[in-house]
């Protein structure tokens, strides 16, 4: 059977959103840790069931800001990115 491979990159870290008790830190990044493996191989016509992250800045969950752009169509072979973005 063909594998689908799914390539996971983490962005890069320029800005914090600013709002409600979150603040600019300049030389702080916040950290970034996936769920699952950086590298997937799905079955072609499986299902890619996103496993999710944790980000985290000063100690604070800030998960629910972080954006994850790409796409990934596992009825056809080949290699996907996602890039996750905060």
């Amino acid at each position: 059977m063909l594998k689908t491979i799914i390539r996971v990159i983490i962005g890069t870290f320029i800005l914090l959103a600013i709002g409600a008790g979150m603040y600019i830190y300049y030389g702080i990044e916040p950290k970034l840790a996936l769920n699952g493996q950086e590298y997937i191989s799905v079955y072609v016509g499986d299902t890619y069931e996103e496993e999710g992250w944790i980000a985290k800045f000063l100690r604070k969950d800030v998960s629910k800001h972080v954006k994850v752009t790409g796409t990934i169509d596992t009825n056809k072979t080949g290699t996907y990115r996602l890039t996750y973005k905060l």
